[in-house]
């Protein structure tokens, strides 16, 4: 944490060698041009080169002293339908943005999402190549991340359906079940992650879709803000009771 221009930044150190320079600045600059309101805003770079075939890049990205998603989800009060609404929504918007910029996050999670303090808006945190490549948590990796296969806008719309689960149950997913497994489980098509049975068809619907193991057959993340808009009233005819305590048994291992 730093000061910028007389307001509270947050500074990142990346160190990247030589021959990525050029990748690591064009990465970086791209971020600076990026504007939408539910995205951190990059607002400057400097960069140093002056020890041979190495580049250390300094960045200064916007400070948000709020917190973020995994607090609001561990949190022991509730998140309410408007809130969680809101917050589907703006996730959807600002990767849709993403995408349409060519921009794959690939660490898409709870901890990657901060909140402004006003009206609790979020807003998702950007790295450069050095966070946004093989990376993440395997809670929130698609199949083809883990495979090692070439990743499209698809591995972010799985973590999507991911958060989506999340948010909607206020649990962890797959909790209790050690990362290996979770790392061979969701290689093979394994585990899957199943909505509360009090959540709407259209709700349930859409996590599914989300979670096929088919990067093809998920939807794209303009599917998600159509659908969203269309199914609100849906979405506000969740129960207000608490859904985390129907969510014991949603992590599911299929028979293989």
């Amino acid at each position: 944490m730093g000061i910028y221009q007389g307001q509270a930044v947050a500074i990142k150190r990346l160190i990247c060698q030589d021959k990525n320079a050029r990748n690591e600045i064009k990465i970086i600059k791209t971020l600076l041009k990026l504007k939408h309101k539910n995205l951190l805003k990059t607002l400057g770079i400097c960069l140093d080169n002056r020890k041979t075939n190495i580049v250390y890049s300094t960045i200064v990205m916007e400070y948000c002293r709020n917190g973020n998603l995994r607090t609001q989800i561990d949190a022991a009060k509730r998140i309410t339908k408007f809130f969680f609404i809101r917050w589907i929504k703006e996730i959807a918007d600002a990767m849709l943005y993403l995408h349409d910029c060519n921009i794959v996050h690939r660490d898409l999670k709870p901890e990657k999402l901060v909140i402004y303090k006003l009206f609790k808006k979020f807003a998702i945190e950007l790295e450069a190549s050095a966070a946004m490549s093989y990376c993440g948590t395997f809670a929130y990796m698609a199949p083809e991340i883990i495979a090692g296969q070439l990743c499209s806008t698809k591995v972010d719309v799985w973590s999507f359906g991911v958060l989506f689960w999340e948010i909607l149950t206020q649990s962890r997913p797959y909790a209790g079940v050690i990362s290996g497994r979770i790392f061979m489980a969701t290689d093979k098509n394994t585990f899957y992650l199943r909505p509360p049975q009090e959540c709407p068809e259209q709700i349930a619907a859409m996590i599914n879709e989300c979670l096929l193991n088919d990067p093809h057959d998920r939807p794209s993340f303009s599917d998600e803000v159509n659908y969203i808009d269309d199914t609100q009233w849906a979405l506000l005819r969740l129960e207000q009771s608490n859904l985390s305590d129907t969510s014991q048994d949603m992590t599911t291992l299929s028979a293989s």
